[in-house]
Order: structure tokens, then C-alpha cells, then sequence
């Protein structure tokens, strides 16, 4: 029997990441992978991070206001620079320009720049391509 719920958990992540100066957009995004992982078994990737975010923030590795930029490559191509952003953040966005190119196009594709932290979501931005898919 689960103590909390997901929606309690997620809800109490993205409370705390609020607090330390997420938007609420970007709080829900990373409130919501740690917990998908969570309950998927991926403890590693569960909340289990949110203290280790909150360090990389304190100190200055993470931010928590990033300012993502989409830069287009390609017509069907984009790199988003992801200003030391949470990988939840950078992935999510990576994967929006990646559907819009592909709207445009009939494909896309959009990569994250290595001024991310942490872009371990991608098994998260994975399963949401292919529910978009269906």
C-alpha cells in the first residue's frame, strides 16, 4: 500500500521547487518526470533527485530560471540551449520543437545542448513521442 499517492507526490515536488524559484511550469515538468520515473521503478531517476536538484541549484549548476533558447538549424532541426536547466526542462522543450518541426515538415528532430543538467528524462520524452504518436 503507497503512503502517498502520485498526484500527492507530485504535487509536494513541485511545491518544493517552487519554493526554490521554478515557474510552475517548469516545477510541474520536473515534478512530474521524477515522479513517472518513480513509478516506473527507475528510482535513480525518482525522487530521489529532488535533493540532488535542489544542491545542483545551490550551487550554482542548475538554474532554476533558465532562459531555453530554440535555435533552427534545419527546417526539420533545432538545438535548444538550455541554459544549465533542469534535464526534465530541456528535454520537454527539445521534444516540442521536435513535434512542431515535424507538423511543419512531416519530421523533426531537436537536440539539447550540453548546457543542461542532468538530461536523463529522455527515456520520459521518449514514451510521450510515441504517445503522441498514437
Amino acid at each position: 500500500m503507497d503512503l502517498f499517492s502520485a498526484d500527492q507526490l507530485q504535487a509536494f515536488a513541485a511545491r518544493v521547487f517552487e519554493a526554490r524559484g521554478f515557474s510552475p511550469e517548469h516545477a510541474q515538468t520536473v515534478a512530474t518526470a521524477l515522479v513517472w520515473a518513480e513509478r516506473r521503478g527507475i528510482d535513480s531517476h525518482g525522487l530521489v533527485r529532488l535533493a540532488q536538484y535542489l544542491r545542483h541549484v545551490d550551487d550554482g549548476d542548475m538554474k532554476a530560471s533558465p532562459n531555453l533558447r530554440v535555435v533552427e538549424v534545419a527546417p526539420a532541426v533545432a538545438l535548444v540551449e538550455a541554459d544549465f536547466a533542469a534535464g526534465p526542462i530541456a528535454m520537454s522543450a527539445a521534444l516540442e520543437a521536435a513535434l512542431e518541426r515535424a507538423r511543419q515538415c512531416g519530421i523533426g528532430l531537436a537536440l539539447a545542448d550540453r548546457k543542461s543538467t542532468r538530461l536523463n528524462s529522455s527515456h520520459r520524452c521518449i514514451s510521450y513521442a510515441v504517445f503522441c504518436l498514437k
